[in-house]
């Protein structure tokens, strides 16, 4: 049974939110968002991004299904000056710390990583809390950009590291793209415009798609890719996917365009990537 509890945001405010379900064969993950108490100058920024400084805690509630140990990691984004100082966690008797280290990637030290802690957290089964803390630190000073927590049952390790291990090598490689140089994005939908104004109906629309003169068009920009649109805003898909059809009837179209245009841009030593948003 989920359980509602007020969030003391640093201004005060109060909303309502329901205790996290700590999974014991799964990973589970503590966002800020989710945070039952935020205490010191930690400040949500855009997103689930919350930036911290100073001494502060950050609590959240979990209901735990089952008894074990838990191995820990931090999604963060330390900063400089803060390499070094010490953090904990706790949950009842059980307590971890974790020294910040620097965190690197494309944006610098701005970059996100995911920190193993060593050792792990004993968890009970039922409702408890689960603390962050960070104390002795100069009033205001920068500590670190902080996304979530990832709690991994040890009991379940193997198991969860190995569907990790077979999803990356499912991965197709693009290492193609970093030598594709620059590609176009083309955000063409149910909704587009045709040059005399008007709005086909979308089946005939993607009928009558002038797919020959689009792909000359791209090819002679030397463009290496195309992404190109195949959902947003209405459920339509240029394409006849039995599966899109089954969630979105009537959304779907007699032309493959997709199939189509992956061919006809293929032919051209282009590669197409789809996109699609609510």
């Amino acid at each position: 049974m989920a359980t509602a509890i007020a969030v003391f945001g640093a201004n005060g405010q109060t909303t309502q939110t329901t205790a996290v379900q700590v999974n014991s064969h799964a990973p589970t993950y503590l966002y800020g968002g989710k945070a039952s108490k935020l205490e010191g100058d930690v400040k949500k920024r855009g997103g689930d991004n919350f930036g911290w400084k100073g001494n502060g805690d950050v609590t959240w509630e979990v209901q735990v299904d089952k008894v074990g140990e838990y191995a820990v990691g931090l999604c963060h984004a330390a900063e400089p000056d803060a390499v070094g100082q010490q953090l904990q966690i706790s949950s009842g008797q059980s307590r971890l710390s974790y020294a910040l280290a620097m965190t690197q990637g494309v944006f610098g030290n701005k970059s996100y990583a995911l920190a193993p802690i060593q050792g792990s957290l004993h968890l009970a089964a039922g409702k408890q809390t689960i603390t962050m803390s960070i104390t002795n630190v100069s009033a205001g000073k920068p500590l670190l950009a902080f996304r979530s927590l990832e709690l991994i049952p040890l009991s379940a390790k193997a198991a969860i590291e190995a569907d990790r291990e077979e999803a990356r090598r499912s991965r197709a490689s693009t290492e193609w793209l970093s030598k594709a140089g620059y590609g176009l994005m083309f955000h063409w939908t149910s909704q587009s415009i045709g040059t005399d104004g008007t709005i086909k109906p979308f089946d005939q629309a993607v009928a009558d798609f002038p797919l020959d003169r689009f792909v000359e068009m791209v090819a002679a920009t030397g463009a290496g890719y195309v992404l190109f649109t195949v959902g947003h805003a209405q459920p339509y898909c240029p394409a006849p996917l039995s599966s899109w059809e089954k969630y979105f009837p009537g959304k779907t179209t007699k032309r493959d365009l997709i199939a189509e245009m992956a061919q006809a841009l293929n032919a051209k030593g282009i590669k197409l990537l789809c996109s699609a948003s609510a």
